[in-house]
């Protein structure tokens, strides 16, 4: 499988010229509303979804390496390092709790993610120019590999974006970002403008849900949006 179909940037549709000769409408601004809300959603989604379950397990079944980890795993890994073969030896130490289901390797709930499919992983991972501690704490439920935070640290050491703000913000001591344990227990919140109209974007920390209102600038702005959410939310509960 080719990795470049994990990740797609979806280009945000060009703004169409005005038409004179078309009256402007309530209807017209709704639906304009509408098509530009879902494009931007869509973006988002994009972005922060990292791979879909389908898609590694394809890669997986298809990666010469990963089929005969399986294959270990079923048969049982042995206990001396050496008696596993090289290519396997990096999975050793988490021989305790790797485990099969429906043709995917886990350990915990972290899927293992082949060699191939790595890059655009830490492509998703790195868009944000968060750092390391926030990438890490994105995998740390999500997607692993044998040194997978050698990987993310190299990642981010070899960005010139990331170490410009880091000689900008020295004075600042870095903090540990403490992950969410379900769905929607933490929610981020920002505002944005696209074609001359504000947005608030509300996105769920733990699965990268993202949400796009239209919306003002201010604390109405903030307030009508995450009271529509909330509602929601307690409408799902019950």
């Amino acid at each position: 499988m080719a990795t470049k179909t994990l990740m797609q940037y979806p280009e945000p549709p060009p703004p169409s010229p005005p038409k004179h000769d078309e009256p402007h409408t309530i209807d017209s601004d709704a639906a304009e509303d509408k098509a530009t809300t879902l494009a931007v959603t869509e973006m988002l989604r994009s972005v922060t979804n990292i791979a879909t379950r389908t898609m590694v397990r394809e890669a997986t079944a298809s990666d010469t390496i990963l089929q005969r980890l399986i294959t270990l795993i079923h048969s049982g890994i042995p206990d001396q390092c050496q008696d596993v073969p090289s290519e396997l030896q990096p999975y050793h130490r988490y021989a305790a709790s790797l485990f099969c289901i429906h043709g995917d390797i886990l350990t915990g709930h972290r899927i293992v993610i082949l060699a191939a499919l790595q890059p655009s992983i830490l492509n998703a991972l790195h868009a944000a120019h968060q750092g390391v501690v926030a990438m890490c704490a994105r995998t740390a439920d999500s997607v692993f590999w044998p040194n997978i935070t050698t990987n993310i640290t190299r990642t981010r050491n070899q960005c010139a974006q990331c170490n410009r703000a880091a000689k900008a913000n020295t004075i600042q001591l870095p903090t540990d970002i403490i992950p969410p344990d379900y769905p929607f227990q933490q929610l981020c919140r920002d505002y944005f403008s696209y074609n001359n109209h504000g947005y608030a974007v509300i996105v769920d920390r733990y699965s990268s849900w993202s949400m796009v209102f239209r919306s003002e600038a201010g604390a109405e702005g903030l307030v009508r949006p995450l009271r529509e959410t909330f509602v929601d939310l307690e409408f799902l509960k019950s």
